[in-house]
C-alpha cells in the first residue's frame, strides 16, 4: 500500500455549528471515519489506520511497563471519533474547540502522517518556529 502524506496549509472557518471543511484531496482519507485528539494548542486529525496504529503502540507500551497506563486514558479522553458529511465536513466539538483554543478563523496544516487544525492566530507563531527549524534541519544536512 502506498503511504499517504498530508502536506500543505489551508485556510478555512469554523461555521456555527463547529463544521470544518476538509481540504478535498484529503476527504477520501477519511471517507470511513476520522479521530479528533486534541493537543497542545491544536487538535490532530488522525485517519482510522493512523490512529490504530498510534493506540496499539501505546497500549503495548503501557502493557510491558514502558509507559504509564494514564497515557492510555489520556489519549482515549481526548479523542473523539467523526465521520465526514457529504460536504465533506467534519464536527469539532466544543470541548475540542475550547482545549485548543480554536477560533472563528482557522488553519489546517498537513503535518505528514496527520492533520493538525491550529486558531489562525496561533499558527503563525508556530509557523516562525518551523520555518527556523526546517533552516536548520538544513543546515544540518538533514535533507530538509
Amino acid at each position: 500500500m502506498t503511504p499517504v502524506f498530508f502536506v500543505g496549509t489551508f485556510e478555512h472557518t469554523l461555521d456555527d455549528k463547529g463544521r470544518i471543511v476538509l481540504p478535498a484531496r484529503f476527504r477520501s482519507h477519511f471517507a470511513d471515519g476520522a479521530y479528533l485528539t486534541s493537543a497542545r494548542g491544536h487538535v490532530v486529525l488522525r485517519t482510522l489506520v493512523e490512529f490504530g496504529g498510534m493506540a496499539e503502540h501505546t497500549t503495548e507500551k503501557a502493557r510491558a511497563g514502558e509507559a504509564d497506563p494514564a497515557v492510555k486514558t489520556a489519549l482515549g479522553s481526548r479523542t473523539e471519533f467523526v465521520y465526514p458529511d457529504a460536504q465533506g465536513r467534519v464536527t469539532l466539538s466544543a470541548r475540542l474547540q475550547r482545549d485548543a483554543g480554536l477560533e472563528r478563523e482557522v488553519v489546517l496544516i498537513g503535518a505528514l502522517d496527520t492533520i493538525q487544525i491550529y486558531a489562525a492566530s496561533i499558527w503563525r507563531e508556530v509557523e516562525q518556529v518551523g520555518a527556523d527549524l526546517v533552516a536548520e534541519a538544513g543546515r544540518q544536512g538533514i535533507g530538509i
